[in-house]
């Protein structure tokens, strides 16, 4: 995969090099999708909500770390460690900025074990302005480029789960070009400890994973922030309110 040249704004968020999307080399193809496994994953969340946790279903050793940035100069959002902290190696980032309607995401390269200064830079590209659809790129080994698309879905659910009518966090990836589901996110309604689970319908490298864990965190993460927001905005509206005796 060719190297692209990255240039840093002043807040550290990467800009684009100028390559969107529907720009992208036409040399772009999906991969024969083979019937496997699937493969589930539970995203889980400590009392204290400073990260999340990845295991995969029904196992007890993390496989990811994902920690949280909140209002945090020269630093991604999120970040996808290969372990169970922070002190992991970073293999994949986020940036959110506030000001556009895309993500900034940034993967290791399958040549490396972290992250470095020759790391692949893609957008995760907002559709609908109810932002129920994001365009991305997975850029496969063999140079060419998966168009992908994280819809949101009432209708899909990781196997032996339900989605909800009213919830905002339940997505589906779906191949823009063949129209296959090839990974879900049901969101855990009922847990305090559990985010919801990750279902991936094939194998197609450790990148891929990793783009599907970032991509989808930032997605549920943006609606988090933007509960959060509201939940302050009605606290402080209520504070305002006169108390008459």
């Amino acid at each position: 995969m060719a190297t692209k040249s990255i240039l840093i704004q002043a807040n550290g968020v990467p800009i684009s090099d100028g390559k969107t999307q529907t720009q992208a080399s036409a040399d772009t193809a999906s991969p024969i999708l083979e019937p496997v496994v699937k493969r589930r994953f539970d995203i889980k969340k400590p009392n204290v909500f400073t990260h999340y946790d990845i295991y995969p279903e029904d196992s007890n050793t993390m496989l990811h770390y994902v920690s949280i940035s909140n209002f945090t100069s020269n630093k991604p959002d999120l970040t996808l460690h290969a372990g169970s902290d922070n002190q992991a190696p970073a293999l994949a980032v986020s940036y959110m900025p506030m000001s556009t309607r895309h993500f900034k995401i940034g993967l290791s390269k399958p040549s490396s074990s972290s992250l470095g200064e020759d790391m692949e830079w893609e957008n995760l590209e907002k559709q609908s302005a109810k932002g129920n659809e994001y365009h991305m790129v997975f850029p496969m080994e063999d140079g060419r480029r998966w168009q992908l698309a994280w819809k949101r879905t009432h209708g899909h659910a990781v196997d032996n789960k339900e989605t909800s009518s009213l919830s905002m966090r339940d997505w589906k990836l779906v191949d823009l070009k063949t129209g296959q589901v090839v990974a879900l996110f049901t969101n855990e309604r009922w847990s305090i400890v559990k985010t919801g689970t990750v279902q991936i319908n094939g194998e197609f490298g450790k990148g891929f994973d990793q783009l599907v864990f970032i991509t989808v965190l930032s997605l549920y993460e943006k609606v988090r922030r933007r509960h959060q927001r509201g939940a302050w905005n009605e606290l402080v509206q209520v504070v305002k309110i006169p108390i008459c005796i």
